[in-house]
C-alpha cells in the first residue's frame, strides 16, 4: 500500500488530557494540557509544553509548582472549558465546578474529582518559539482508594483517563488491554 505525503503536522495521539493546577487554592489557576509526557524515570518528571502567554506559567515561575491530575469523561466539558478560556478573565475551577485541595508536597492545587493526580516542582524551562517546555519533578502522587486494585496498584479501567487526539480535536478513553508490556516480544528475542 502506498503512503501519502501529508506535511508537517500535530496529528499525533492519543495524547494525556490533564488539568494542570497552579497557584494555590486561593489563587489558583485550572488549565487543560494535551502536550506533555513523561521525561524521566530517574528522577520521575514531566516535560510540558505551555503557550508563553498563559497564566499557569506565569504562577508556575512563580511558584515552582504545579500539579497534574488526570480527569475522566465525568470532567470531559469541564476539562474542554479550562482549555478555552483564560485564567486572567475568569475563575475557571468556580465556573467549572471543580474542587480544590492543597497538595500534600505542595501548594500548588490538586482538582479532587480526578481520581489520580502527581505534585511536581519545576527543575527547568526550555523556550520553544511561542511555548515554554516545562520540566517538572514528580514530588508526590495521590489516587482515590476507588482507583486502586484489592491490592493497592494503580487500576487504568478505574482511573478511566481521557486521552485527545491532537489534530482532530477529539476526546477519547482509553481501550482494551492489548498485551503485557515487556513479555509479548519476549519470543521474538531467541531469533536474534
Amino acid at each position: 500500500m502506498s503512503k501519502r505525503l501529508m506535511g508537517p503536522s500535530t496529528a499525533f495521539f492519543p495524547l494525556p488530557t490533564v488539568l494542570i493546577g497552579t497557584g494555590t487554592v486561593e489563587e489558583s489557576d485550572v488549565t487543560a494540557v494535551a502536550w506533555m509526557t513523561v521525561a524521566t524515570a530517574t528522577p520521575p518528571s514531566f516535560a510540558i509544553a505551555l503557550r508563553d502567554s498563559r497564566r499557569s506559567l506565569e504562577q508556575i515561575r512563580a511558584t515552582g509548582e504545579l500539579t497534574v491530575n488526570l480527569p475522566n469523561r465525568d470532567l470531559v466539558a469541564e476539562t474542554d472549558y479550562c482549555g478555552l478560556v483564560s485564567g486572567r478573565n475568569a475563575e475557571k475551577a468556580k465556573v467549572a465546578g471543580l474542587v480544590l485541595e492543597q497538595g500534600a508536597k505542595v501548594t500548588a492545587p490538586i482538582v479532587t474529582g480526578c481520581k489520580y493526580s502527581f505534585e511536581c516542582k519545576v527543575t527547568a524551562e526550555y523556550p520553544l518559539g511561542e511555548y515554554a517546555l516545562v520540566i517538572a519533578e514528580i514530588v508526590e502522587t495521590q489516587a482515590d482508594e476507588d482507583a486502586l486494585t484489592e491490592h493497592g496498584q494503580l487500576d487504568i479501567g478505574k482511573i478511566a483517563p481521557l486521552v485527545y487526539c491532537g489534530g482532530l480535536r477529539e476526546y477519547r478513553e482509553i481501550g482494551q488491554k492489548v498485551a503485557d508490556a515487556y513479555k509479548v516480544g519476549r519470543p521474538l528475542l531467541a531469533d536474534e
